[in-house]
């Protein structure tokens, strides 16, 4: 009977109109929930939570410390992170929270340049997994200090499919609470070995399209509920947009769009550094862990099914902000 039962429950959850109706019954429950919270902390004389994780601030901000900012659960990414910071850097984040969850690298040595510029925010999160915990306590403590912050992956890098700033790309979403962008999966490009130099440059073949799984930068004082690590719930009810300005439900834009923004997910990378991932057995999220694809049996398949079309959009802005990883190893 219990076999049965997760097998329904699985059938149901790849149904488009089954996800969709439970999200918007979740997303509409959550905002009742905002409104007893609201009206029992006006009662009390104090923030009272019924339901949500967060309850939005009453007064809406014009200006912040910083308008773009990256939030980042981390473990054990010490040969990715300059990489990532200086990526992101480039193309107009203001400022990082970083969040180590407990990693036995040099990730000291490596951040220390940039904890010097201010640049970044270090935590040391040791939670394990490290979500939600950590996600909330970023949008709990930075939401007046960041006009938006994205919430992804060290292996994950935001690219602009046009020649606009994320700063240009994201005033066009100031009305709605969260922007929802796609992934794009990258391939291994034939590595068995990790290759010297940068993810960038070495990994430059993806998939034909878009996947239907997002990421999101969210306007933090919106937010009232943690969903997954993907996608959060906003308040009254509000819905997150794709680039095309359509809804989005849940952690799915279908069909995905990349036309304006995308994330570059290089998820595989080498076989190497593949089987490293695997044998740390030990996920940031707690999501994460749960799927089978993240085990050896997976690689085959993920080396041969995104190494379809050669892309090196994110090689051209390297290019052009004269980044460069090749002494990094």
């Amino acid at each position: 009977m219990r076999a049965l039962l997760k097998s329904l429950k699985t059938w149901l959850s790849r149904r488009k109109w089954f996800y969709s109706s439970v999200f918007r019954w979740r997303a509409w429950s959550y905002a009742v929930c905002e409104w007893l919270s609201r009206l029992v902390s006006r009662l009390r004389g104090r923030p009272v939570l019924i339901g949500i994780d967060l309850l939005p601030p009453p007064v809406r901000q014009s200006s912040f410390k910083y308008e773009i900012a990256v939030a980042l659960r981390f473990k054990n990414e010490a040969l990715y992170l300059a990489e990532w910071i200086e990526f992101h850097e480039a193309i107009g984040v203001d400022h990082f929270y970083l969040y180590d969850n407990n990693s036995t690298d040099d990730f000291r040595e490596v951040l220390a340049p940039y904890v010097e510029r201010d640049l970044i925010t270090l935590h040391h999160w040791s939670n394990v997994p490290a979500s939600p915990g950590a996600d909330l306590h970023c949008i709990e403590n930075y939401r007046d200090e960041a006009g938006w912050i994205a919430f992804i992956d060290a292996d994950e890098f935001l690219v602009s499919s046009s020649e606009r700033s994320l700063k240009s790309i994201l005033s066009d979403y100031e009305d709605h609470p969260a922007l929802a962008v796609n992934w794009i999966y990258f391939g291994s490009n034939g590595h068995l070995t990790r290759p010297s130099g940068g993810v960038l440059r070495n990994f430059t073949r993806r998939s034909a399209a878009p996947n239907r799984h997002v990421k999101s930068i969210v306007n933090p004082r919106r937010v009232i509920k943690y969903g997954n690590s993907h996608h959060w719930y906003y308040s009254r009810g509000a819905l997150a947009v794709n680039t095309s300005g359509a809804p989005v439900l849940g952690s799915f834009s279908e069909p995905p769009v990349a036309d304006i923004l995308r994330i570059n997910h290089y998820y595989c990378k080498s076989r190497e550094e593949f089987m490293a991932k695997v044998a740390m057995k030990s996920w940031v999220d707690k999501e994460g862990a749960r799927f089978p694809s993240r085990t050896a049996d997976a690689w085959n398949a993920q080396a041969s099914a995104n190494n379809d079309v050669e892309d090196r959009a994110a090689c051209q802005f390297c290019d052009a902000f004269d980044l460069t990883f090749e002494n990094r190893s």
